[in-house]
């Protein structure tokens, strides 16, 4: 073997040592950076609302972004209430700002709040429930496994960009081919934690006193699972919901997982927009049911 042979040898191998190594670290950063310009380009936009008092109010991290629009739920009322999106990203921008205090800045009230967050589904004793932001950039690893993102999915990462409209709901979203069912470790029924139900108990009614609201209800965010864990889901459905309903925490929707994986646009609880459309149309008729005091949908 010539030297010139065995030097493009050892160069093609150091290249595609390189390549995987850029492949692996995107991959590990990939949820962060997805995070990162969802959570930017909400503030961006979100911080320059209007300051007025809403009808019906929309919180919570990005499985709200995507999963629900506000101009949806206020065609329920037939745009008789106004309503507003104001779910950010980020596990609720823990990393970048206190949630409360910026939903403070952002409103004049409201008189009902729908709270779509993430942290339900992290009850669980060693879950990273509720991740209070310290003033500084954080990232808490987490121990559940994230399969890689396709190749398509990595290359609008860097540069993907949410716009927003005037409801503050995402006008676009790229999806991934792959979705990963939401994992299981941390939903153990006999591990969830007094304590975290406590904290959130707590916080939704901090929430609701920031808002001066007459109503705020926890609508659990849907997840993608795996149909041989549903008895898993159902059992921490079952105690979760019995243990905030004794705090008194009252809920709002039903759709807490699906099997069909292709309701979902990229992770586990990122709705498509089309998906979007029907669970944002039965929140609203829900939202309608409880103001009535009724206690069932009327068939379409």
């Amino acid at each position: 073997m010539s030297k010139h042979t065995l030097k493009f040898e050892v160069n093609f191998k150091l290249c595609m040592v390189a390549i995987y190594a850029v492949y692996v670290a995107t991959w590990l950063t990939a949820p962060w950076l997805l995070n990162d310009n969802l959570l930017r380009d909400a503030l961006k936009f979100k911080s320059r609302l209007e300051k007025r008092h809403y009808d019906i109010a929309i919180i919570g991290g990005s499985n709200a972004v995507t999963g629900i629009s506000a101009h949806t739920i206020e065609t329920n009322y037939n745009n008789q209430k106004k309503v507003i999106n104001l779910a950010i990203a980020g596990n609720e921008g823990v990393d970048s700002l206190n949630y409360e205090s910026w939903l403070a800045q952002r409103t004049e009230g409201a008189e009902t709040v729908i709270y779509s967050t993430m942290n339900f589904w992290m009850l669980g004793e060693n879950a990273p429930f509720a991740r209070k932001y310290d003033g500084e950039f954080n990232i808490i690893k987490s121990n559940t496994h994230t399969p890689p993102p396709s190749i398509s999915a990595l290359k609008n990462i860097a540069t993907r960009s949410n716009e927003f409209d005037s409801w503050g709901d995402v006008k676009d979203i790229t999806c991934d081919n792959e979705i990963a069912p939401f994992p299981t470790n941390n939903l153990n029924d006999e591990s969830i934690s007094e304590a975290h139900v406590k904290d959130l108990s707590i916080k939704i009614k901090a929430i609701k006193d920031g808002f001066n609201a007459r109503k705020i209800y926890l609508r659990i965010p849907p997840v993608f699972i795996k149909k041989s864990d549903q008895l898993v889901f159902d059992a921490y459905l079952s105690k979760s919901k019995e243990l905030l309903s004794a705090a008194g925490v009252e809920f709002l929707g039903a759709d807490a997982y699906t099997s069909d994986k292709s309701v979902m646009c990229f992770g586990p609880n990122h709705p498509t927009l089309a998906a979007r459309s029907g669970l944002s149309e039965s929140l609203g008729e829900l939202l309608i049911l409880k103001e009535s005091g009724s206690t069932t949908l009327t068939a379409r």
